[in-house]
């Protein structure tokens, strides 16, 4: 079974490139979107085939653009009629298993797919209002807040809800799942649901996919943060996100975190995020290997 490793690149594209490093195999191959905004980096691999999509976009945090250049990088992958299994990344994510482990892990595992037990008010209006940000960077700071505080108000003002009667679902917006998964999603009718939205993309796959949302999930962690519970949708997508010591946000991993990432290699999680050195690759599989003994 092949495994295709989709990414959504931006930057110097020096993260990525050792994570390609780390997974180079003739069964792994990577499907990559690099933002409009920066120069396509160049990568190499000895196995991996390296593909990238033509049609680059700019892409803002938060915007319909993100899912839209998803279902670009899943419609290339399923096209191909070559793989068994998508991982979706960032580039500033990092591999946690070896080759060999990775595809041992997902032989058996149809799907990785984080979802949050609830949905709360706040969140529903992410989806059920009309966001006309597609264009416009707000990632953070007063300007956003103001910015979609009142869209958000315009929107309960004209008693706008787009997904009304709908069942929408919310988590973790990276997942691995095999190919059948990717046909359902690509077959879905209603795309236009997840246009003009707010972070669209953490609704995607869990609202078509939702049947797969595990049936405990609902009242298992009401007494829980909103950290933890973003923390538990990452764990059920085999990613290691700490949001709990990022606060609400995930932390960004340092050299003085080395020490346990190796000592996560190989075990539950897939892909760890987020990072922001990529000697951090380097240093933890490094430090994995000689714990093995050398053997890689």
């Amino acid at each position: 079974m092949k495994h295709a490793i989709m990414v959504m690149g931006y930057g110097n594209g020096n993260i990525t490139q050792r994570t390609i490093d780390v997974l180079d195999d003739k069964d792994i191959d990577f499907f990559i979107h690099w933002d409009k905004k920066f120069d396509i980096p160049h990568f190499n691999s000895k196995n991996s085939s390296i593909y990238f999509i033509k049609d680059r976009k700019n892409v803002h945090w938060g915007t319909d653009m993100q899912t839209i250049v998803e279902r670009e990088l899943l419609k290339s992958v399923y096209d191909t009629n070559n793989y068994g299994y998508v991982h979706l990344i960032s580039s500033n994510d990092m591999p946690l298993m070896t080759p060999n482990y990775f595809k041992k892990y997902f032989y058996n595992k149809p799907y990785a797919i984080g979802f949050l037990d609830y949905l709360d008010k706040a969140r529903y209006r992410r989806m059920s209002g009309f966001y006309p940000i597609r264009h416009l960077n707000l990632k953070s700071g007063i300007r956003f807040f103001l910015f979609i505080k009142n869209i958000e108000y315009l929107n309960r003002i004209f008693h706008v809800n787009r997904v009304k009667n709908k069942h929408i679902e919310k988590g973790c917006n990276w997942f691995s799942m095999k190919i059948d998964y990717v046909k359902k999603v690509l077959d879905f009718k209603d795309f236009g649901m997840f246009k003009h939205t707010f972070t669209g993309d953490e609704f995607y796959i869990q609202t078509i996919l939702h049947d797969l949302k595990p049936k405990d999930l609902n009242k298992k962690y009401d007494y829980y943060s909103d950290d933890y519970r973003m923390t538990q949708s990452s764990f059920m997508a085999a990613r290691y996100i700490d949001w709990i010591k990022g606060v609400g946000k995930p932390y960004v991993f340092k050299k003085d975190d080395v020490d346990y990432l190796s000592s996560i290699v190989n075990t539950k999680y897939a892909f760890g995020r987020k990072l922001d050195d990529y000697e951090i690759i380097e240093q933890v599989f490094k430090k994995y290997n000689k714990s093995q003994g050398g053997i890689k």
